[in-house]
């Protein structure tokens, strides 16, 4: 199945460079938002992911650099594409100290934005798909109790069930029924898909309900 279609933020104050990168964009199939500034780009709601934020540094009531650290405070990791005529050392540093995938100097080719935003949202696009993933796994195992989940992880280690049961004092027929409900609760075909899925699971330990 095809992933969603990426979408392009533009937010510059320049009325000129907005129309012309709006063209551009849908002209080659990406949804694009264009904003005349941050402010609005803000009140617009939360920008959905996967997408490249093309930003203006100097703009009015809010500069791109602060617009930047508003972005960071609430939790966005859309990378940004800095644009700016007057990019100077300092503010550089300071966009990309700040998590910028990039900064370009007005005015740039067509060739050239192009092939920035594409290697940005190829590498954002990796990143989000792998997080996704994670994220999912996550929640398939936050289903099981802290004991099927001990017996998952067991079993992941490549313990047999008499050798689980052992460490855990309980009966290998107790140790297969815990591991079929977690096979189960987390939809997965059989025990060594489910060892698969755990192996992808985010390192820290999920809260689990307790165990009965």
């Amino acid at each position: 199945m095809p992933g969603p279609r990426e979408t392009i933020y533009v937010i510059d104050d320049d009325d000129s460079i907005r129309r012309s990168l709006e063209l551009l964009f849908r002209s080659i199939g990406y949804d694009v938002r264009v904003f005349a500034d941050a402010r609005g780009f803000l009140d617009a709601g939360e920008p959905q992911p996967p997408a490249c934020i093309l930003l203006d540094i100097r703009m009015g009531s809010m500069s791109g650099l602060q617009l930047q650290e508003v972005l960071r405070e609430r939790g966005c990791n859309l990378p940004i594409v800095f644009m700016s005529a007057h990019a100077d050392v300092p503010v550089a540093v300071s966009a990309m100290k700040g998590g910028a995938s990039d900064l370009i100097e007005k005015p740039f080719s067509e060739p050239f934005l192009l092939d920035t935003v594409q290697r940005v949202l190829d590498q954002h696009r990796t990143t989000w798909m792998s997080n996704a993933e994670k994220a999912r796994t996550s929640e398939r195992f936050d289903l099981l109790t802290a004991r099927e989940l001990e017996v998952a992880e067991l079993v992941a280690q490549g313990r047999s069930s008499k050798e689980v049961a052992a460490e855990l004092h309980i009966s290998p027929r107790t140790v297969e029924v815990h591991r079929c409900r977690a096979v189960h609760k987390v939809g997965a075909r059989n025990t060594a898909e489910l060892v698969q899925w755990l192996a992808k699971r985010p390192s820290h330990r999920p809260e689990a309900v307790a165990a009965k």
